[in-house]
């Protein structure tokens, strides 16, 4: 008989702390210590849209000629604080749904403009690239980036202590990019549902802008970024403007259906037993605030992980493999807390949820299953002040 086994991580609270996290999807932040940030001059408005404008990286709609323009940018790459060979613009705005970047690339050469083909998520040889940097909550350690190369092609990475990216997170936004005579734009809408921001009428969001030109490899940014300096999202610029947002509550759901087939001993040949089964699931996401979120899901099918490598296990200790599953690797960081100062050991570590159990050749039970069926999962994460986050993970299994 099996017994039911709840895996409970209530109340982690982390205060101004800073995490280090192992695993390989997530890299680590710079060790040293930042400065104080400096005052912040740059700031850009953003235009109130009365109609959404169109996503097709041009900037003739309405909003976009009203809307201030900003071309203060400054190389950091290969010089930090030079004048920038081209000159870029920068253009904000929002309506009830999302906010709206528009990024204009001039280019006197458009056609050596490098713009090549990738996968999402894959850092590949050098292309001409719009980088965004959005602290959303503006408490100068935490946001969101969003990369998009002159083909199209979509990078994002969950931000956290000034330092730390988690390329695990894939957030619902979009994209378009266009090369003209002039150079090339880039038209970026991402939903304010995906965003997490103070519950007020008016926040103040941070606001970073990066530009890489493939073919020499200049950087350069709105406002500076100074590599001399530890940290990235203290380095942004304000974003103002933002007024009577909706904070309306959503959902997202994503059913699925499992049929499985597979070949077992018995029947009679040459046609062997065909055992089947269908399962049925889902994931789903609420969104009650700004700053607070639900995610749930229901008998998870993690068949699409990629396989743990092989071990040969010669010693007495447990082997850390890297966690893989789309539902615990969203927002991991926040669940990495080093009891070493070299990262090797976890307070938790999620790959146990679902894990062998092991106590089954305790108890009579032979070699026990290889994994333990997951009924659910759920979890909440909050940010109860710029400071002070909450998260909170159940898990129940079979």
């Amino acid at each position: 008989m099996q017994t039911p086994a709840i895996s409970l991580l209530l109340a982690l609270i982390e205060v101004g702390a800073i995490t280090r996290p192992q695993d390989p999807a997530i890299r680590l932040p710079n060790t040293h210590p930042s400065p104080p940030p400096a005052t912040l001059t740059a700031t850009l408005t953003a235009a109130r849209a009365a109609v959404a404008p169109k996503l097709d990286a041009l900037d003739d709609d309405a909003v976009w000629l009203i809307a201030e323009r900003q071309d203060g940018f400054r190389t950091f790459t290969p010089r930090e604080d030079a004048n920038p060979t081209f000159r870029t613009e920068v253009r904000a705005a929002y309506d009830d749904a999302a906010l709206y970047i528009f990024v204009r690339a001039f280019d006197p050469r458009p056609d050596s403009i490098v713009q090549r083909l990738s996968r999402r998520d894959t850092d590949g040889a050098p292309n001409d690239q719009i980088q965004l940097f959005i602290d959303s909550f503006y408490d100068r350690r935490s946001g969101y980036e969003y990369i998009v190369n002159a083909a199209g092609v979509k990078s994002d990475y969950l931000l956290f202590d000034d330092t730390g990216f988690d390329q695990s997170w894939n957030g619902v936004w979009d994209v378009a990019t266009r090369v003209d005579s002039i150079g090339w734009t880039a038209e970026f809408v991402i939903p304010l549902q995906q965003l997490r921001y103070t519950d007020r009428e008016s926040p103040v969001f941070g606001l970073m802008v990066w530009r890489l030109i493939g073919r020499s490899g200049e950087r350069v940014s709105w406002p500076l970024y100074r590599p001399s300096r530890s940290g990235y999202v203290s380095q942004t610029g304000t974003l103002h403007g933002l007024r009577e947002l909706v904070g309306q509550a959503s959902i997202e759901a994503a059913p699925y259906v499992l049929a499985r087939g597979r070949n077992a001993a018995g029947g009679t040949a040459p046609r062997p037993g065909v055992q089947t089964s269908v399962a049925l699931g889902g994931d789903v996401r609420f969104l009650p605030r700004p700053n607070v979120s639900i995610d749930a899901t229901i008998n998870p099918d993690f068949g699409q992980v990629e396989s743990d490598p092989a071990v040969l296990d010669l010693s007495g200790f447990e082997v850390f493999q890297a966690e893989r599953r789309p539902f615990f690797l969203e927002g991991a960081g926040q669940f990495h807390f080093p009891l070493a100062s070299d990262g090797s050991a976890l307070l938790f570590h999620s790959r146990r949820i679902g894990r062998s159990p092991v106590l089954g050749p305790v108890y009579g039970a032979g070699a026990g299953p290889a994994e333990t069926t997951i009924h659910g999962a759920a979890k909440l994460t909050g940010r109860v002040s710029p400071a002070t986050s909450l998260v909170v993970l159940s898990a129940l299994t079979a």
